[in-house]
This record gives C-alpha cells, sequence and structure tokens, in this order.
C-alpha cells in the first residue's frame, strides 16, 4: 500500500510539472567539436552508414581543417558514430563561400547549398557578385556537378528541398535585376528557383513589393507545388496580404508552376521575421518566427524578441499562436516534427527566465546557449532545455532517432569546458562546430528492445539493498550503458557493463521506494526496463 500511495502523488506531480511546462532533464550521451583556429560552425547533419555526414561552414585552414581554397569554404566532415572524425573536404574559391544547408538525394547522394563570391576553384559560373551555389557530391564527397544562379547583385539562398523528380527547389533573396534573375519588385526579392536532377534551371520567379522581401524556409506539398515562409515589409506587388507593422512573417503557396494558389500575413506593429514552417499531420502547417510585437497576432511576448509559433489550416487561417522566451532574444532555426503531433524546435536562448532555464551563459553579455523545446499539437511546452557554456551556442540542425535519442550539431564559442561544452575545442576565442547525442529521458518509458537480440534484465525485482542487471543475448561482447531514471525524469544513477562482462550490481538503500525506469545502449541494441525499489 506504501508504493502505490507514494507512486500515486508521484504521478500527480508528475502531471502538475508537466502542464505548468517545468523543463524535464536532458541526458548528454557524447559531443565533439570540429574545426580549427578561425570560425567553424554546422549546419546540417545526416545519418549515414555507421555514422554521420556534418555540412559545415569552415574560415579555418588549420587543426582538423584541411585542403580550403580561401577566405570560406563549405567544409563535409564524415564521422562514425560517436562522431569520431573520420575524412573531411573543403569545397570553394578564392573567396568567401557560405555554407546554408545539405540534403540526402534519393540516388544515395547529397546536394550542398549555400552562397558563393568565388570565380575559380571549384565554382564557376558566377553570374556577378554572389550567387545560389549548389554542389552535388557522392557519398565519399567526391563532385558530380556545380552549378551558379543568380545576377550582378547580392543572390543569397536561405534553403533547399528535392522535388518528387529528383529535382531541387531553391529558396532565398535577391537585389540583381539581371543574368538569370527577372521581375524584381524592390530593394530585395524573395527569390525561388526550380532546377533539374543535374541543376539544369527549369524555372525562376522573384516574389515581392517594393521593399524588403525573403524567404527562409520551403517545402515541396502533395499537389505538386510548393510554400515558403519568410518575411515583408511592404504591401505592394506581389505582397497582397495585410501589412500590420514594421515587417511580418509572410507565408506564400504556390502551384506546380510557381504561380501564387494564397499567401498570408501574420504579425503586429513592430518587426515579425518568418525563418521555417513544417506540416502538420493535419495537412496543415506549423511555422517557427521571431516576434517583437505585443500586439496584433502576437500575444503572450515575454520581452524582446520570442520564438513565434502559428499553427495554421491548410489555408493559412490561424488555429492557434503562442509565444515562447524571456525577457531577452531568443530565435529558431529548425522545426522537426515527431511523434503524437509535437514538435522539436531549436535554436538558441539569450534569457534566463520565464519559459527558459538553465542558460549557461554570462548574464546580460549578449552571449546564447542552445535552446531546445518540444511542444504538443495545442502548443503546450511540453520541456525545455539549454545546451552550451559561458560564451555562444546556438542549434542548426536536429536529426530525431529512437528511445528518446537526438542529433543537435550548430556551433559553439565556448573554448574553456564551462557549462555543457567539454569537447576539444580547436580555437580559443573562435567558434567551433558542435555536435551532441542526448535522451530525452521522457522517452525512457517506450519500449524500442528488440526481443530476442539483447536484453538487460533486473534481479532481484522488486528490489531493496541492491538489483543486478545482466546482459543477455548476443552483444554482451561490446561495451552496455544503464541509465536509472526516476518517474520525473530525473537520472539517479550511471553504469557501464564492459566488454564481456555479463552483470553488474547497483546499490539502491538509498532510493526512495517508488517505480524507476533503466535504459541501456550499446553500439548495436538499445531498449528500457522498469524497476521497483520496496524497503
Amino acid at each position: 500500500m506504501k508504493i502505490k500511495v507514494k507512486v500515486g502523488f508521484t504521478i500527480c506531480l508528475l502531471i502538475f510539472l508537466t502542464v505548468h511546462g517545468v523543463s524535464q532533464p536532458i541526458e548528454i550521451d557524447w559531443q565533439q567539436c570540429y574545426g580549427g583556429t578561425e570560425w567553424d560552425n554546422g549546419y546540417s547533419v545526416l545519418k549515414v552508414n555507421n555514422g554521420f555526414l556534418v555540412f559545415c561552414g569552415t574560415d579555418s585552414y588549420d587543426g582538423q581543417v584541411f585542403g580550403t581554397h580561401g577566405k570560406s569554404d563549405f567544409w563535409l566532415v564524415r564521422t562514425d558514430l560517436t562522431g569520431n572524425l573520420q575524412w573531411q573536404k573543403c569545397y570553394g574559391g578564392s573567396d568567401d563561400d557560405i555554407a546554408t544547408k545539405m540534403i540526402g538525394c534519393k540516388d544515395g547522394g547529397f546536394l550542398l547549398c549555400g552562397q558563393t563570391f568565388s570565380f575559380n576553384g571549384d565554382v564557376s559560373g558566377n553570374h556577378g557578385y554572389a550567387d545560389y551555389w549548389l554542389l552535388k557530391i557522392d557519398s565519399l564527397g567526391a563532385i558530380a556537378w556545380s552549378k551558379c544562379y543568380g545576377g550582378s547583385g547580392l543572390d543569397w539562398p536561405t534553403d533547399v528541398v528535392e522535388t518528387a523528380d529528383s529535382g531541387f527547389l531553391v529558396c532565398g533573396m535577391s537585389n540583381s535585376t539581371d543574368g538569370e534573375v527577372t521581375g524584381n519588385h524592390g530593394i530585395y526579392d524573395a527569390w525561388i528557383i526550380r532546377v533539374d536532377p543535374y541543376g539544369v534551371l527549369k524555372w525562376e520567379r522573384s516574389y515581392g513589393g517594393e521593399g524588403i522581401d525573403y524567404a527562409n524556409s520551403i517545402l515541396s506539398t502533395s499537389d505538386g507545388g510548393f510554400i515558403f515562409c519568410g518575411t515583408t515589409d511592404t504591401q505592394t506587388g506581389d505582397v497582397s496580404c495585410n501589412l500590420h507593422g514594421r515587417s511580418d512573417t509572410w507565408i506564400v503557396k504556390c502551384d506546380a508552376q510557381g504561380d501564387i494558389d494564397w499567401q498570408q500575413c501574420y504579425g503586429g506593429s513592430d518587426y515579425e521575421t518568418g525563418d521555417r514552417i513544417a506540416e502538420t499531420n493535419d495537412g496543415g502547417y506549423l511555422s517557427v518566427s521571431v516576434a517583437n510585437s505585443t500586439d496584433g497576432d502576437v500575444t503572450g511576448n515575454h520581452g524582446g524578441g520570442d520564438i513565434w509559433v502559428i499553427r495554421t489550416d491548410h489555408t493559412g487561417n490561424i488555429i492557434w499562436k503562442k509565444c515562447y522566451g524571456g525577457t531577452e532574444d531568443e530565435c529558431a532555426y529548425v522545426i522537426k516534427p515527431i511523434g503524437e503531433g509535437s514538435f522539436l524546435i531549436g535554436g538558441y536562448a539569450t534569457s534566463n527566465d520565464h519559459d527558459v532555464s538553465g542558460n549557461h551563459s554570462i548574464p546580460f553579455s549578449g552571449e546564447t546557449d542552445m535552446w531546445l523545446i518540444k511542444i504538443s499539437a495545442d502548443g503546450t511546452l511540453l520541456w525545455q532545455q539549454c545546451f552550451g557554456g559561458s560564451m555562444t551556442e546556438a542549434i542548426e540542425d536536429i536529426q530525431v532517432f529512437p528511445d528518446g535519442q537526438m542529433l543537435l550539431l550548430g556551433g559553439s564559442n565556448t573554448s574553456d569546458n564551462s557549462g555543457d561544452v567539454q569537447c576539444t575545442h580547436h580555437g580559443p576565442g573562435s567558434g567551433d562546430a558542435w555536435m551532441l547525442m542526448i535522451t530525452d529521458s521522457t522517452e525512457v518509458g517506450i519500449d524500442h528492445q528488440k526481443p530476442g537480440l539483447f536484453a538487460v534484465v533486473t534481479f532481484p525485482n522488486p528490489a531493496d539493498k541492491y538489483v543486478e542487471f545482466t546482459a543477455k543475448g548476443k552483444d554482451i561482447t561490446s561495451e552496455t550503458k544503464i541509465a536509472i531514471f526516476n518517474n520525473m525524469g530525473s537520472i539517479t544513477g550511471k553504469l557501464t557493463l564492459g566488454k564481456g562482462e555479463s552483470m553488474i550490481r547497483f546499490d539502491c538503500s538509498a532510493l526512495p521506494e517508488g517505480i524507476y525506469y533503466y535504459r541501456y545502449r550499446n553500439d548495436r541494441s538499445s531498449g528500457v526496463g522498469k524497476l521497483i525499489v520496496v524497503h
């Protein structure tokens, strides 16, 4: 009876804390820093066979960076499953080549996207000042083709997506009025290009008015068209929705030929900027912006710039909208739909109040932490976590795996091994690409175990003074990590079964009575189990 009372109280407390948005602990499984003595930053990461492919930008010419071409290069890093560098390659010319995004392609290759100011090296066909640059590579990093797109002005790509016919849509901004850029309406337009699988330009289109308009994120849609999310500060030209203030989040749905189906402006009297968009499981959309307003469509701003999430139906009508942040500035760079209609949102946080807690950066310094939040389908903040040290960190990409594991990629300026940043930094005072594998401890109750291959079992269970964890199956020859969590998701113990070891004993005499969960993982298997402690 004692256990039932205590467990019932714990469950009620867990529900209360979850409803009120208290952060849940996240375990860092491993981390790596990549770079040289200058500036390096990570932008995209993909799971590949027995490891990861990491797309970075680099200004370095030493440390782990070899073969640079000029001022800034695209930098591709291949790692093993725990992030150890296996090989690296640089791409570029003698001027600045600025990385934006990498995507995997249906043919097994990869597309690298960014901006180039170069006219030599790996770059050819630059139309003037700065062009969109697409680079198709194979799994070993060899170049299949390289193409530039633009005019004599500044053309800056921000996102790319593969289309159903294995071509590509690229969005960004342009102030060119010549070359391949047609129909510019003002200072900057959102510029969308459609290319075939070999990079041949099929069509291009400028979207905007007389001011500054740009696209930050693009998705292919099931009808063969696309939707982009960006920013507008005008109400002329293509912009037919009602502008609320200085700038609005601008979402535009187009058909396969690039003609506008519908558009919506969202905002208040101050500045809003649209950053990312994702599809929801009901055919609608979830967009992420930075909101500075406290009126109009914007409610609940905590101060400064908040992460502003808008959930809409399939034609852009608002279902709900919410602000997340603190009294300083927050920003999001990535959205990841996950199970049960929920989303992960990653970026950075300057604040350490309201929705943000655990920020490691120096208060009021302008430095930032990586900030990761999980929200439900109705926008409820399920948990939040800051990752970082005394300087500046930010999330640029997220990959989600079974067992609650998530891979975060971004950049870190912390070189003093403070806070969470505990990898070898290659340039004191400069930035490294920072990649870390983390585990959402709120997922430990979900059984991802593969019966018959490998398992970790407990005896006695219920336990009093001790419990034995015994490995059974085919993977006993590899090291197995075991983490024990209480019902609040807090880690109460960590164990390691060494190679060849089949049993390890854990002292649980000091643990309060109740229900606990344990998660185990080695190079080939993972799973979870339940442990009851009774005294």
